[in-house]
């Protein structure tokens, strides 16, 4: 990932010359995102830039545009102390030693801020707690739900599953206002899966997804004044002070998908995205023009077989199946070996194949699906299917003790 990004030594930026003074540090510049990152110590930049490029990618998705920032975004890698007053506006300074999920929840703070003063024209100010939840949110997906390995996200609600089935609920007002520290992990990784499984509920819906609504929650916070909570409550057409028991008659029934893959933006749009190419027009032009691979063959006509790209997508797609559910592999298979025959320019034999692992994919995702109903009629019924699992486990360890205690006592071993 960072092969072909190469680190410039730079003197310190103004910003922190009452830091650092006038020492030597290193600089990387990201033109696509906006974002210059420097530090003392050249595997912090390496490591920064690594974060804030897939930080960046993560905040651009959410707003589904694809729209340039108009402020470059300076992050700092320190290992000594600071204060944020050291910092400008579009400064984000981060302790080298600070924990991996602390870390990726500033840096999305700061890109989140970027879209929020550029959007709403604001000038500087304490970020709005929503916009630290939907750091939060983000950042569970990226450091524990797969988005920062495999950039497919599957979400894990097992924890509070658990919580629900107990009877016991996050306070959403606190969820919102009170972060815990970054140093208590366990309690810290709670925080974030649930901000994560409140965001997913919200985006769930489709007239609260993107721009529109993120935007509306952060006018009415900072130009109407209006608390995170109030704000949603108004968003969200929830009477003032009812916004908790909204939160338990509706979050837990969404929090039942647990490690199940959604198939409708998982695996099935990871695997489009990957069958789809950019080649040059024909004709001098110059142009590229975005085409399924499955349109290739009556192209290869006019014009020569790219290897390389296909060396490219066949090597996507064998990462893909390491990282997908086994109902999956056999479709990932036969598109792997459709693109073996176009390689062959046996198109019949291609053809075939390809529209062999159209049809599997249909039958995985039906499965899928068939799959998440039956876990969820079973968690309805008999509770939580961790639970339930785990005390079958138990109760055949006890059956096992039970048997084994009068061979025991005829060896003479204590009980």
């Amino acid at each position: 990932m960072l092969a072909d990004l190469p680190y410039a030594l730079a003197e310190s930026p103004p910003s922190l010359s009452s830091l650092l003074g006038e020492e030597v540090g290193f600089h990387q510049y990201l033109p696509a995102e906006k974002l210059d990152i420097f530090g003392m110590v050249e595997t912090d930049v390496q490591n920064l830039t690594m974060l804030t490029r897939l930080c960046a990618h993560e905040v651009d998705e959410l707003f589904n545009d694809n729209r340039t920032p108009a402020h470059r975004l300076n992050f700092y890698a320190m290992d000594i102390s600071f204060s944020e007053s050291d910092f400008k506006t579009w400064d984000v300074p981060l302790q080298s030693s600070a924990p991996l999920e602390a870390s990726v929840v500033k840096i999305l703070q700061g890109l989140l801020m970027r879209q929020l003063r550029e959007r709403l024209g604001l000038k500087r100010g304490p970020a709005p707690c929503s916009v630290n939840f939907i750091a939060a949110a983000l950042a569970n997906r990226i450091v524990y739900d797969g988005k920062g390995t495999t950039g497919l996200y599957q979400k894990d609600y097992r924890i509070p599953r658990r919580q629900f089935a107990m009877g016991a609920f996050p306070d959403v007002v606190r969820l919102f206002t009170e972060v815990p520290s970054a140093n208590s992990r366990l309690l810290y990784r709670l925080y974030l899966v649930h901000c994560d499984l409140l965001f997913s509920f919200l985006q769930s819906t489709k007239s609260r997804q993107g721009q529109p609504f993120l935007l509306e929650w952060w006018r009415l916070e900072c130009k109407e004044n209006l608390g995170t909570s109030a704000a949603l409550s108004q968003l969200l057409d929830v009477p003032e002070g009812k916004l908790q028991e909204w939160y338990v008659a509706n979050v837990p029934a969404y929090a039942r998908q647990g490690m199940i893959p959604d198939s409708s933006t998982g695996i099935a749009d990871r695997l489009k995205k990957l069958l789809t190419i950019s080649v040059l027009e024909m004709g001098g032009t110059q142009t590229m023009r975005t085409v399924s691979i499955e349109e290739l063959p009556a192209m290869l006509k006019n014009r020569p077989l790219d290897l390389f790209t296909l060396d490219g997508v066949q090597m996507d797609l064998m990462k893909l199946k390491l990282n997908s559910p086994p109902i999956y592999h056999e479709t990932l298979d036969l598109y792997i070996a459709a693109l073996d025959a176009l390689r062959q320019n046996d198109i019949k034999t291609f053809q075939k194949r390809f529209t062999n692992a159209k049809k599997a994919l249909e039958n995985a995702e039906s499965l899928q699906q068939r799959i998440t109903t039956m876990l969820n009629e079973a968690e309805n019924t008999l509770g939580p299917v961790d639970s339930f699992r785990a005390a079958n486990w138990q109760a055949i360890l006890e059956h096992r003790r039970n048997l084994r205690k009068p061979l025991d006592r005829a060896a003479g071993f204590p009980e």
